[in-house]
């Protein structure tokens, strides 16, 4: 994502453009061995999530997926080679290649990582097919085997799912949704996290959000900005040591743009890898996380973690402060929850405080131009026709037996 010029504009700098640093390679010796090291572990974190979603694809899309995975390999193989530090949060999500390349000359550690990817693909496409098989009793009902699945998983995690919320939550989590450069849907199920979707549905109730299409599109904005809790934290396949160098270089005061950073309050060095984003709409910046805290507290919010209550610091709570205890944005949920919704519907995430009244009406249906625009409340107009995609698939699931509705609805 990339952040609008606003005062209050939250989110990261999604994708940005960020220069090579040259590695003075003479001389570096344990140094440069470090880098390796920690270049080739988030290479395989980047593997890992990689392998995660290409049992999704069509064959014809899996063979340039792989393609496209063995390119990006040749390329940060080759950086490191010529002396030059890779940012590892730009490693493309769906990376794509026609033909397949020839990996003479790549070095024995990346291609160890490929020859295990490989192989834990094998595994991970026979495992696959072995369970579409046994769930093939559901293959005649309708209903795709992968939703079936997910809804039993679903059921399985939330202890029974007795509750209204929980069973709308159920019906959002059997959905496919558009993922950013990918072809097709994927399934929440599969790849989100069912906890996630009943959170932020109990902060919409909470915050008595009724309209469908609002909350509609909150969810598709969690599903593109983290997947849906799936990636809580920028750069989220790095490890945190990497994240954190990573962060430091992009929002630090010293980093790629250091006057944007004084001017967002990361003044002192640790600040980029401190307020990098986070949470489910990736806060970003030392001011924004003070600024969330301050509407926070005005609001009367509270949250627990690790038995201690965070509040605006009467009765017994300590106050909410965000920019100390900047971990919570991505460690707690119910947080994070909160953070998505209430900065949605209240129009905090721009100067012109627009919010979802704005953009989505309350009491008719939304069309796909309110969705699209609906887009500006929180990034300028990045990927809005396909979070707008998402928000259509969602609402028509919300309104179907109004059963977002009727969570408002007085029983008995």
């Amino acid at each position: 994502m990339r952040q609008q010029s606003s005062q209050h504009s939250f989110t990261q700098d999604y994708m940005q453009d960020t220069k090579l640093v040259p590695l003075a390679s003479a001389g570096m010796g344990n140094a440069n061995n470090q880098e390796k090291m920690l270049l080739v572990n988030d290479f395989q974190a980047w593997l890992d999530q990689q392998l995660n979603i290409i049992t999704g694809l069509e064959p014809s899309s899996q063979k340039e997926r792989i393609n496209g995975i063995m390119q990006t390999a040749l390329s940060v193989d080759s950086r490191f080679q010529q002396g030059q530090t890779v940012n590892m949060t730009q490693l493309p999500f769906a990376p794509k290649a026609t033909d397949s390349p020839s990996l003479a000359g790549v070095s024995p550690e990346i291609r160890q990582k490929l020859d295990q990817f490989n192989f834990s693909l094998a595994v991970k496409q026979e495992r696959s097919n072995y369970v579409a098989s046994a769930f093939g009793m559901f293959a005649n009902s309708g209903v795709s085997s992968d939703v079936d699945r997910g809804l039993l998983v679903a059921s399985a995690g939330a202890g029974g799912v007795t509750s209204q919320l929980q069973q709308v939550a159920n019906k959002i989590n059997t959905l496919k949704l558009k993922l950013p450069g990918e072809n097709g849907r994927f399934s929440l199920a599969t790849y989100g996290d069912f906890t996630s979707i009943v959170k932020i549905l109990e902060q919409c109730q909470a915050m008595e959000i009724r309209s469908p299409d609002q909350v509609a599109y909150v969810l598709a904005t969690a599903w593109h900005e983290s997947r849906m809790g799936e990636w809580m934290t920028e750069g989220a396949w790095l490890s945190e040591r990497s994240a954190a160098r990573e962060g430091e270089r992009r929002y630090g005061p010293t980093g790629s743009n250091p006057s944007r950073a004084r001017q967002m309050g990361n003044t002192q060095n640790g600040d980029g890898s401190k307020y990098m984003g986070r949470g489910y709409v990736q806060l970003t910046w030392k001011n924004n996380y003070k600024y969330m805290s301050e509407k926070l507290r005005e609001s009367g919010y509270k949250y627990t973690h690790n038995g201690v209550t965070y509040g605006d610091g009467r009765n017994g709570t300590q106050q909410i402060d965000l920019v100390t205890n900047y971990k919570h944005v991505n460690e707690n949920k119910d947080l994070a929850a909160r953070i998505l919704v209430f900065g949605m519907d209240k129009g905090l995430y721009v100067q012109d405080g627009k919010g979802l009244d704005s953009y989505i009406p309350e009491n008719q249906k939304a069309t796909h131009g309110n969705f699209q625009n609906a887009r500006k409340m929180v990034n300028g107009s990045d990927k809005k026709r396909l979070i707008a995609d998402n928000a259509v698939t969602i609402a028509s699931t919300l309104r179907t037996g109004d059963q977002w509705v009727k969570l408002f609805t007085k029983q008995g």
